[in-house]
Order: C-alpha cells, then structure tokens, then sequence
C-alpha cells in the first residue's frame, strides 16, 4: 500500500514537472505569436492612421486626389457664355446696314423714290450659330459645360423667338440673359465670336484636336449630319417615286483638327432633329475643353497677352478692319476679335481660378428639351424643358455678389 503510494508520488512529480516544461514553451510561443499579430495590427493601424487623407478647402470640400498640399486657391467661381454666329461681311454684303450707315445714305438721296430700293430690300439675317454655358466651380473644383441650340424658343418682349433670333433683333448680351433665365445660373461674362473673326481667333490660340461625333455633309448650302437628300416626285401614272441625292462628305467623325475649315463648316450646320443637336453640342463642347485647357496651363503674362489679343483691350481704336462688299471698301474702327463685357481688370480677377481648373474634373450637363418640327405656321425650334433644368442646375448655383450703388 504504502509502495503503491510512493509509485503514484513520484508519478505526479514527474508528470507536473513534463507539463510545466511544456507549458513553458507553450507560453512563450503564444505570447511570442500574440505579440506579433499585435504588433502587425499596430503597424497596420499606424499606417492607416497616418496614410494621405483626403485635401479639404476652408468649406471642407474634399480636394481632387494627388495634391501635393491644402492650397487656398485665390480668385471667385464664375459663369461665362460664348456666342458663336455666322456673320461673313466678307462674303456677303446683303446684311442689313447700320443705322448710322443707313443715314448716312438716306442723306444723300434726292426725292423719296430714292429710299424705294433700300427700304424694300430683304436683308441677310445675322443669326446665332452655338451657345455655350461654361461655368469654374471653385468650391467644387468642377468645370461645367452645357450647350444650348440656338433653335431654342424663348418668349421677348415682340412674342416668341429662337436664341439665334434673339442675338439678331437684341445684341450677343441679351443672349447671356436669356440663357440665366434658361438655366438660374447668374452669368458674369457673355463672349461672342462672329463668323468672320475665327480666322484672328485661330491665328491667336492655334488649332486643338477634338472629337466630331458625326459625319458632316454638304447638303446645297447648309451643311448636316445627312448623308442624302430626298426629293419625292411624280410619274406620268400619278406613282410617287423618292429620287436619292448623295450628299457631299465635309467633316469625317473622328479625331479632326480644329481648323478654319472644320470651323466654319460646324459654324453653319443646321440642327434639324435632337441627335443635331447632341452631335453639334458635343463637337462645341470638345473644342471649348480643349481652349479652356490652353488657357489654364498659361502663365498669368501668356494669358493677358492673349485676352488682350482677343478682346484688343489695350489699343482698341489703332487698329481698322476692311471688307470688300458688293465691289465696295468699308473701312472702320476694327472690332474685337471677341466681344464681350470682360475687361482688362478682370483678366487678374479670373486668372488664377483659371489656372487652378487644369485640375478640376470636368462635367457636361445636358440641356433638356425635345425638337419641334416644322408646321405649315410655325418654323422648327427646340423646345426647352425649363422647369427640369432649373432642378438639374439648382445643385451648381451660387450667390452673385451684390453691387454697391454708384
């Protein structure tokens, strides 16, 4: 009994003494493992806590990713538009004349006979050809583009008229009126580029690469997206038959270069169905990115050389521009290659906002509406959905600053 006892003790004692041994390097295992799992999650942690955060402005918008550092960037955000139209003095001579120059005319006629042809006479019309919004989102960091047909119908003061329409009767200013009205966004400056300035304005900013959507054929003297023209007519029988006429290939779609050319020919294509509109404003869309890019990536003495080029705001009345018309020479005070109601104060109020958006994303914001046909009263127009664009734009709107009494 007392044997068996022993046996059992020393039994225990080694047992304990094997555990114990094992249970040592068991510990020191686990706690060496632990420790190194809590380590990784430390140095996990650490890291996640002292990775890049995201670049906030002074309102805590999140900055574009990669900024090398929180810059405040200087200047206002502001809201410009651009009207292109087709007026070619130096080709036709069928415009409608000044007043001034209608008077002077008047001055030298003998008897009312005289005045018979001039006052009967039916003149070209002078007519809107693109309209552009662009807008610089400070606080955004966002650049937007929205592009309105000039075939929209907006109701004057003399009943309903087409944008295009508009720039004729009331001025390009006028027409970054109607545009706010269109849209809610406050428009600062309204730029126009009339057809026979693009020639000046390519030979100041250069030619870009952009994208045309479409085709872009000849059709008579219009230019269209349609690749033929039908022309139904009558056999001996009374049968209609439709004849095809193939239309002249001008623009291929594609990457093209911004030339004179290209230029006035998209300056002249007629918008005749919603997919017109969306090819031309797309194409309108491309070039404005592509000058705008341009102009951002200029130091501030590159970019008043060259507002002041376009605008001829530091010598505008040295300067003459002739055409010939009808075999005659006019020559007068030359006018801007673009006009507009931006001065040279604020080529230092805009640059740096400007040169800041090489940066910011860029957005395009369709104008919504549909296309109406022609009816045997009424021309075709686009019909703008105002009340959706108001809603589209409300997000991009933002205070005007208020004038101080003069």
């Amino acid at each position: 009994m007392l044997s068996a006892f022993k046996n059992f003790f020393i039994t225990l004692l080694i047992a304990a003494a094997m555990f114990g041994v094992i249970a040592y390097f068991a510990t020191q295992f686990v706690t060496a493992t632990v420790s190194d799992i809590l380590d990784d999650e430390e140095a996990a942690l650490e890291s996640i806590m002292t990775q890049d955060k995201p670049e906030t402005d002074s309102t805590g918008e999140t900055l574009p990713a990669g900024s090398d550092a929180v810059q405040e960037i200087l200047g206002d955000s502001f809201s410009f538009v651009v009207v292109c139209s087709g007026y070619r003095p130096e080709l036709f001579g069928d415009y409608q004349p000044s007043v001034e120059s209608l008077r002077n005319q008047i001055g030298s006629f003998q008897t009312a006979l005289d005045s018979a042809g001039i006052l009967s006479k039916e003149y070209r019309e002078k007519q809107a050809t693109a309209v552009l919004l662009i807008r610089v989102d400070k606080n955004r960091r966002q650049v937007t583009y929205t592009y309105i047909s000039p075939e929209t119908r907006v109701f004057t003061s003399t009943g309903y008229h087409t944008l295009g329409d508009v720039y004729n009767y009331y001025g390009y200013q006028r027409v970054g009126e109607y545009v706010t009205s269109l849209t809610g966004i406050a428009v600062d400056y309204t730029f126009l580029l009339e057809g026979y300035n693009f020639d000046e304005f390519l030979s100041l900013l250069g030619t870009v690469w952009v994208n045309n959507p479409k085709d872009i054929y000849e059709e008579g003297n219009i230019h269209t997206t349609r690749s033929e023209t039908t022309r139904v007519r009558k056999n001996a029988d009374g049968t209609e038959v439709v004849d095809h006429y193939s239309n002249s290939l001008r623009l291929s779609a594609g990457s093209l270069e911004f030339t004179l050319y290209a230029a006035n020919i998209m300056n002249t294509m007629k918008e005749r169905s919603s997919p017109d509109i969306e090819a031309k404003g797309n194409y309108t869309v491309s070039v404005a990115q592509s000058y705008m890019e341009k102009l951002a990536n200029m130091d501030e003495a590159e970019f008043r050389s060259a507002m002041e080029g376009l605008l001829i705001l530091s010598d505008k009345e040295s300067a003459v521009k002739t055409w010939h018309s009808n075999g005659a020479v006019t020559t007068e005070p030359a006018t801007p290659v673009l006009e507009s109601n931006f001065t040279v104060e604020d080529i230092r109020k805009v640059y740096d906002l400007l040169h800041a958006s090489a940066g910011f994303t860029k957005e395009v914001i369709p104008y919504p509406g549909n296309y109406v046909t022609a009816t045997e009263n009424v021309d075709a127009y686009f019909n703008p959905n105002i009340k959706t664009a108001i809603k589209n734009f409300l997000p991009y709107r933002y205070p005007v600053e208020a004038k101080t009494a003069e």
